[in-house]
């Protein structure tokens, strides 16, 4: 799916945000297919680390990334949720995806069949963060 337009909103910095340093931080990025994504970076927070997807549907959402949850999904006529400690920080909460991710690489590396991202989503990333900053003041959606 790509990126039509990225907007970047950043609400006034808060007491433990170095000076300088624009945070928090709520990108919207309107998809070609029409879809919305919301990105919300917090990095000062206070809270913890936590990182979360959250996909809202006419009929139901799936969330990932709650602390012991796995994949949480909620539906018509059906309803959950979660209330516990985040991790402080990412080792804890991303220690099994980069013990795959190691062994993976090296399988690539020996049988030649590249896995994962390529070229061009590492173009394509580029190119949307670069819009990201170029939305920042005056904070203006800007088209890709």
């Amino acid at each position: 799916m790509e990126v039509a337009t990225i907007h970047v909103i950043a609400p006034h910095a808060r007491a433990y945000a170095p000076p300088g340093l624009i945070d928090p931080q709520i990108a919207v990025l309107t998809m070609v297919g029409g879809g919305v994504v919301t990105n919300e970076d917090f990095i000062n927070s206070q809270v913890g680390y936590e990182v979360r997807c959250e996909v809202v549907c006419e009929r139901g959402t799936a969330i990932a990334g709650r602390p012991g949850t796995g994949l949480m999904t909620t539906s018509v006529g059906r309803t959950g949720g979660y209330c516990g400690l985040l991790s402080e920080d990412y080792r804890g909460r991303f220690a099994t995806a980069y013990d795959r991710e190691a062994p993976a690489r090296v399988d690539t590396m020996a049988n030649g069949i590249p896995t994962g991202a390529g070229a061009w989503d590492g173009y394509a990333a580029t190119a949307v963060a670069q819009a990201g900053l170029d939305s920042l003041p005056p904070a203006v959606a800007v088209a890709l």
